[in-house]
């Protein structure tokens, strides 16, 4: 008499999908702080150890950031194709690459979205800029911390609706935040560069394609001139 073998489901493989489901009910953002490992333990209750390891499994995916001594964020939409995922943890490529790679990209995406853009994908990047326009300290403070700047080219190429131009910009949105790209920026430059977001969402909204396209590729030539320079990259060696 046979019988049908029983899977073993290993545990931290039951809590991933839970974890997920988890992000789905709260509708988080990519840049959102998740719970704390404790409160995990209080909600799901598994030990340290297994909420360690379906963290270890969300991250290599690409789903989420373990900072340290600054908790886990939400990273990138958990539904993102698995095929993407590898592209997402290259551990080769320099900060001048990523650079010259979203002037390439980027120059095109702005102009499309001038074209496609609909009123959801304008209350999306107004929604972004919005603590820029108040200048709201705290505000900005928290927009530094969760990157939001990035997610604004990320919401740029969503306003285009081609699929792969967006997944292209979270792959280089990902690698800025590998590379630590703000670790090179100090807070009044930083400020300076998100401030052209303001102009270039107005842009946008206007349908000026030209200007847009001028706009974009300012920004990130202000960002090569920022980064690149020799005094700043020394600056952060030493930090």
């Amino acid at each position: 008499m046979g019988s049908s073998p029983i899977k073993n489901i290993r545990l931290y493989e039951v809590l991933v999908d839970r974890i997920k489901g988890l992000i789905k009910s709260e509708k988080l953002r990519p840049g959102d702080k998740l719970p704390s490992e404790r409160e995990m333990m209080d909600m799901f209750g598994v030990s340290r150890s297994v909420i360690r390891e379906a963290f270890r499994v969300l991250e290599s995916r690409g789903i989420v950031d373990s900072r340290p001594g600054g908790g886990r964020y939400l990273m990138s939409e958990i539904d993102r194709p698995a095929g993407l995922m590898p592209l997402y943890n290259m551990e080769y490529g320099t900060i001048a690459d990523l650079l010259e790679a979203r002037e390439i990209v980027e120059a095109d995406v702005v102009k499309l979205a001038c074209v496609r853009a609909e009123r959801k994908d304008i209350n999306r990047l107004r929604s972004i800029v919005n603590d820029l326009i108040y200048r709201d300290n705290l505000k900005l403070k928290e927009y530094r911390e969760k990157d939001m700047d990035l997610e604004f080219h990320i919401a740029l190429a969503g306003a285009t609706h081609n699929f792969m131009l967006k997944e292209i910009l979270n792959i280089q949105m990902q690698f800025a935040r590998n590379l630590n790209i703000k670790g090179y920026i100090n807070d009044k430059e930083w400020l300076v560069l998100c401030e052209d977001h303001i102009d270039i969402l107005r842009a946008v909204e206007d349908k000026n394609i030209d200007k847009a396209h001028a706009l974009i590729k300012r920004h990130i030539e202000s960002l090569k001139k920022t980064i690149l320079s020799e005094d700043v990259s020394s600056r952060h060696r030493k930090g």
